[in-house]
């Protein structure tokens, strides 16, 4: 070693004595890649004994130390260059290049105010990957933290895999301190939880005012409005009644029934009393007060009325002597008010039924409905007829009859009897048939009428009707003669009557006697634009007419003998097959009926 310092010291004393050379300027560095924030240390490498230092970074003048430590802040590219002198001068520079890489920049973000004993969430970002110092490897993490703490991040970038640093302090903050008292209420009262130590609250129940039916624990939770910091507490309110019990049953409908409580020191029931008679099955409440405490409390009493059976019976209807039996249903033994099942009432009647269930022993009722109808009493007509007549048999006092001839018209033709029954409405027969006598006078006269001319005549005509066959008459005109004298002006009937001396017996016969204008064949023909030739006529009848026209010839006895529709114009009518006598000739036209007599040769 001395021997080598000593072989510096010659070469020097010799390099001052012959003079100085300048310095060659070089250095290393500890990394050409490095993250921003990072710092490099640079190595001076340079020759012939430099006595300054020039570092510069991308032009500007860093340092003047021989071996710098160097911060870059920023990503990017940098040229470090380097001068070094001593007495002789100044080097050339000499360059490094150095690479700087980002650096992520790693924040932590989270409520830094944690209320104690709760939980609170921490999130990173600004890197890809994370570690907490407190462990966790995740970008977020819970906290729970029971006093102040500092909690310490490093992100790193996958990429360059620079790293960053964050911090975040924890505060923690007091809880508010709640405070409540339990209570005892009676079943049914609301109580009202009161509170302390917070600004607001909040109850399990929903409410402060709570009517809990059985002993309950309530959760009160209070916030202080300041801090927001929750804390909760437990409250107890025990419901006090007493244990009301009472007795349920059952009974047939109409019974009562007595309801028996236990448990408490006084009873109140919703029928008002403890002794009911439910119709149906019912549920009535006791309610029973402690003398003590005075509180209350309720029990259902169920009260089944068992059914009773459904009776049916019969009801009907009879007639008057007649007998009727009850025929029950729903049951297995029945009670007749009457003794017996078979009753013959007079009049319409009611009877009660009764009859017991054979699984509950209860009764029911059921009401049989007799209607008595009396038995129709029948009166019918007897009569006087003539042999030919037909005598109607008329029955009152029944809906229907029945009559031993068959039918309610008869025509005997000797003196006889007929047996008649009648049947009700309702279906009931008279006791005993009632006799309709029919008598038989005699026969009743044949009666004619004879005119002394034919059965047409003029206006102003007069004739005699002359009536025969009978003993005495009796005319439509109020004559009682056999004969009597007419002068009709218009068509007219004529009717007669006449009566057997003997037997009474009356027979009748009618006379159509017609009448016409007759008036002359001109003025007839002006009249109505008819012409009718010739007039007397052998074989043939010629009528001419302006227009359509009904025709009718009638002969002296009344008879239409042709009926025809004449045309317009010229008719020529066949009278030869007629024999010769007066006719009369009818023209209708427009309802206006005119007549022309006339001969036929």
């Amino acid at each position: 070693m001395k021997s080598k310092l000593l072989l510096i010291c010659t070469v020097f004393l010799t390099t001052l004595s012959i003079g100085q050379t300048i310095p060659t300027a070089s250095f290393s560095t500890s990394s050409s890649t490095l993250c921003a924030k990072s710092s490099i240390q640079i190595t001076d490498l340079s020759a012939n004994v430099p006595t300054a230092w020039s570092y510069s970074v991308n032009g500007v003048l860093t340092s003047t130390v021989q071996n710098p430590e160097i911060v870059f802040p920023v990503a990017g590219t940098y040229s470090i260059d380097l001068e070094a002198t001593n007495g002789s001068g100044t080097s050339s520079v000499f360059s490094e290049t150095i690479l700087v890489v980002a650096t992520p920049t790693v924040t932590i973000s989270g409520n830094t105010l944690v209320c104690s004993g709760a939980t609170s969430t921490l999130s990173a970002s600004g890197a890809d990957t994370y570690s907490w110092v407190s462990g966790p490897t995740s970008g977020t993490i819970t906290i729970n933290p029971t006093s102040n703490t500092n909690y310490t991040l490093v992100g790193t970038s996958t990429v360059t895999g620079c790293m960053d640093s964050a911090f975040a302090f924890i505060t923690t903050i007091g809880l508010p301190t709640i405070s409540v008292n339990n209570a005892t209420i009676c079943l049914g009262t609301t109580y009202t939880i009161t509170p302390t130590g917070a600004s607001t609250y909040s109850y399990s129940g929903g409410s402060n005012a709570v009517t809990p039916t059985i002993s309950t624990i309530y959760t009160v939770s209070g916030t202080d409005a300041q801090t927001g910091c929750s804390d909760s507490v437990l409250v107890l309110i025990s419901v006090s009644a007493p244990s009301v019990a009472a007795n349920g049953g059952s009974l047939c409908s109409g019974q009562s029934f007595t309801i028996v409580p236990s448990g408490a020191t006084t009873y109140t029931y919703s029928s008002g009393n403890n002794v009911v008679s439910p119709t149906v099955t019912t549920i009535y409440t006791v309610s029973g007060t402690d003398g003590v405490t005075g509180c209350t409390n309720s029990v259902s009493v169920l009260v089944s009325v068992l059914p009773s059976p459904t009776i049916g019976v019969n009801s009907g209807t009879l007639c008057a002597g007649s007998v009727f039996t009850i025929v029950p249903t729903g049951a297995t033994n029945y009670t007749f008010v009457t003794g017996s099942n078979t009753v013959a009432p007079t009049t319409s009647t009611t009877y009660i039924v009764s009859g017991t269930d054979p699984n509950t022993g209860c009764p029911g009722f059921a009401t049989v409905s007799l209607t008595v109808s009396p038995l129709p009493a029948i009166v019918v007509n007897s009569g006087t007829i003539c042999i030919g007549d037909v005598f109607t048999i008329t029955p009152t006092g029944a809906s229907t009859y029945t009559i031993s001839g068959g039918s309610a018209t008869v025509a005997p033709i000797i003196s006889s009897t007929y047996s008649i029954t009648g049947t009700s409405a309702q279906g009931c027969i008279s006791q005993s048939a009632v006799i309709s006598t029919v008598t038989v006078a005699g026969v009743k006269p044949v009666v004619t009428i004879s005119a002394s001319v034919g059965s047409v005549i003029c206006i102003g005509d007069v004739l005699v009707l002359t009536a025969s066959g009978a003993s005495s008459y009796s005319w439509n005109t109020g004559a009682i003669t056999a004969s009597i004298l007419i002068s009709p002006t218009v068509t007219s009937i004529f009717a007669v009557t006449g009566t057997d001396g003997q037997s009474g017996c009356t027979g009748g016969a009618s006379f159509l006697q017609y009448v016409m204008e007759c008036t002359g064949i001109e003025d007839n023909q002006q009249r109505t634009q008819i012409l009718v030739y010739p007039n007397p006529a052998t074989t043939d009848l010629n009528i001419e007419t302006s227009h359509e026209t009904q025709l009718f010839i009638i002969n002296n006895l009344g008879q239409i003998i042709l009926k025809k529709e004449l045309t317009a114009g010229k008719n020529v009518i066949d009278l030869d097959d007629k024999p010769t006598g007066i006719y009369f000739v009818y023209l209708n036209y427009n309802s206006e009926l005119k007549a022309i007599r006339i001969i036929k040769n």
